[in-house]
């Protein structure tokens, strides 16, 4: 009788630990209902990110970065877009192979000044003021020495007028029509330069007017089609609704202006989803709009490098087909695997922003075209003093600096002409810059500038001799100076820029697009995309769980962990259960 007793009341007390389990799940099944432990699961997270090994960097991503450095030299935000499209021109000669641009271009800009036209303009000016000069000289000449009578003078004036207008008429075109530029243009002929550049459609309208012409280009150039994406289920169109409805925006696209986009590669969205704390963990891949596809910003430029277009959608996958990576033989699949919202999460690096990729102030870009300026200013300013020989012909340095002026000269034209698209040879013309400066260095010989300044001390008792031998030397320090920097800087960036995929954006203490990570509270929106296209490229997914699955997991193994412990001893199960209820909880937060 009393181990019947003892084996009831040990029956007795497994089935109350039972109901007592049963309990604890219904109160979690009804909390989580409500979504109570929302942040909590959304902290949980960020702490399993953070224990777990780092992401690595893909070392083909640059940031070429609108930083600090940038805009104390260049000036504040927004800058003129011909210092943007300068960079464009720039970064393909130095062999970067896509630019992606985290800019958006949305409303037209002000004329600005084409320098190529301000550069020639005093010139012109001092041409038109010397013709001036010389004919009144030779119409008041012809007076005094009476060669011209004085009742003649009227029309002799009336056709200096009549020669004079037609050289101000052109003066004042040049001024009008060559002195100002459109920048947005001459930005959009940069990107046709460049090749491979990639701008943005804001998956929403943000316009109070709408271009529907402008929006059925960019859906018919930059969008995905039907015969692209495969979704049988529509998830994608579903998933937009809920974007829209989520983020409280107006359904629709809004393009970049299409003088800019015009000549674009690629074009994709840069909006992202926050979630109910502000951190951005997860992002959009595809959305619909009028039964075409706009990617996410870096996604567009990652189907062209994986060379396929082909995309599917089904169940918690998106699947990119056929994709052949860089220095493989074989295509294969890429699935993505999506939250229920149809979101990936974001692999994040860990670094600190100044710290993750590689990274290059777009000042850089500038300043070495400005070294560029330098040194042709300074070999102008050299062939500006001619100085001839006892054979009357001018100085072989005199000689070298015309030649060089004359090839730069050509250079300018050929590029105007790819620029316009009225030319193609880009290898060309890259083949002729780089022979341009391979010949800079003939000038340079020593003899030259011995030439020059002996023949000047043999004309040291004229008086414009010893000015001249200063404006010389000084002509060519700095043409030394500035081509060894020229070459120097060049180095540099052409091993920064080389093959790398390139992601422009502004990344400033001053910017206000930042964001909370789960790993920095203040983080340059910018380097969402490098993330972004990080996890995708190296495949370093997040695999998300249903919170209900890993509900379902953590209850069924908290009723079989009660169950098993029905014949131990009270003192294991009371131990037991006390682990249980810090275990079970953080497995399901786990999952």
């Amino acid at each position: 009788m009393k181990l019947n007793g003892k084996k009831g009341e040990n029956n007795h007390t497994v089935q109350h630990e039972l109901y007592i389990t049963g309990g604890i799940i219904l109160l979690f099944v009804t909390i989580h209902f409500f979504n109570a432990f929302f942040n909590l699961e959304l902290k949980f997270y960020d702490f399993m990110l953070r224990i777990k090994p780092d992401t690595p960097q893909n070392p083909a991503v640059l940031f070429v970065n609108i930083d600090d450095l940038a805009l104390e030299r260049l000036g504040a935000w927004p800058w003129s877009r011909d210092i943007i499209a300068d960079a464009l021109i720039r970064m393909r000669e130095l062999g970067a192979a896509k630019a992606v641009f985290d800019i958006e271009y949305l409303s037209p800009s002000r004329l600005g000044i084409n320098p190529e036209a301000a550069e020639n303009l005093p010139q012109e000016f001092g041409a038109l003021k010397d013709d001036l000069a010389q004919q009144i000289n030779e119409l008041t000449g012809a007076v005094g020495r009476g060669m011209l009578p004085p009742e003649y003078l009227p029309e002799a004036g009336e056709e200096l007028v009549s020669y004079m207008d037609p050289l101000f008429d052109g003066l004042y075109d040049t001024v009008v029509s060559g002195l100002f530029r459109d920048n947005d243009r001459y930005f959009g002929e940069a990107i046709r330069f460049f090749g491979n550049a990639y701008l943005t459609i804001n998956a929403a309208r943000v316009n109070s007017s709408q271009d529907t012409e402008l929006e059925a280009f960019a859906a018919e150039k930059f969008m995905l089609h039907p015969g692209d994406v495969s979704d049988p289920q529509g998830n994608i169109a579903a998933e937009t609704v809920s974007f829209y409805r989520s983020q409280n925006m107006t359904a629709g696209i809004t393009p970049a202006i299409y003088p800019v986009l015009e000549h674009a590669r690629g074009a994709g969205f840069t909006n992202v989803i926050l979630d109910g704390d502000g951190t951005l963990r997860r992002i959009g891949l595809l959305y619909e709009y009028q039964g075409n596809y706009v990617c996410q910003l870096v996604l567009s430029p990652l189907l062209d490098l994986l060379d396929t277009r082909s995309i599917s959608r089904s169940g918690s996958r998106l699947t990119i087909r056929d994709a052949l990576f860089p220095g493989e033989s074989e295509r294969r699949d890429i699935s993505i695997p999506l939250d229920r919202d149809g979101t990936m999460y974001i692999n994040w690096t860990r670094a600190q922003f100044d710290s993750s990729f590689r990274q290059e102030s777009l000042y850089f870009l500038y300043y070495i075209d400005e070294v560029e300026r330098n040194l042709l200013s300074a070999i102008r300013s050299l062939s500006s003093v001619r100085v001839r020989g006892n054979d009357g012909l001018h100085l072989s340095y005199f000689r070298a600096a015309e030649y060089l002026l004359a090839s730069y000269d050509e250079l300018g034209r050929r590029k105007a002409r790819l620029l316009d698209g009225t030319d193609t040879d880009f290898n060309g013309y890259f083949a002729a810059r780089k022979q341009f400066f391979e010949e800079v260095p003939f000038l340079l010989k020593p003899e030259m500038e011995e030439e020059a300044l002996s023949r000047l001390t043999e004309l040291s008792s004229l008086p414009e001799a010893a000015t001249a031998a200063e404006h010389i030397g000084n002509a060519f320090n700095v043409i030394r100076s500035e081509y060894d920097l020229y070459r120097e800087t060049f180095a540099e960036l052409l091993s920064a820029y080389g093959g790398s995929f390139c992601i422009l954006g502004n990344s400033a203490t001053a910017t206000t697009d930042l964001g909370t990570t789960p790993f920095h509270g203040s983080y340059p929106n910018v380097a969402t995309h490098a993330n972004v296209f990080n996890t995708i490229f190296l495949g370093e997914f997040i695999i998300p769980v249903s919170s209900w699955a890993g509900f379902a997991v953590a209850a069924a193994l908290a009723l079989i962990w009660t169950a098993l412990g029905r014949r131990r001893a009270i003192l294991f199960r009371n131990v037991s259960g006390g682990c249980g209820v810090l275990f079970f909880p953080l497995l399901f937060f786990s999952l």
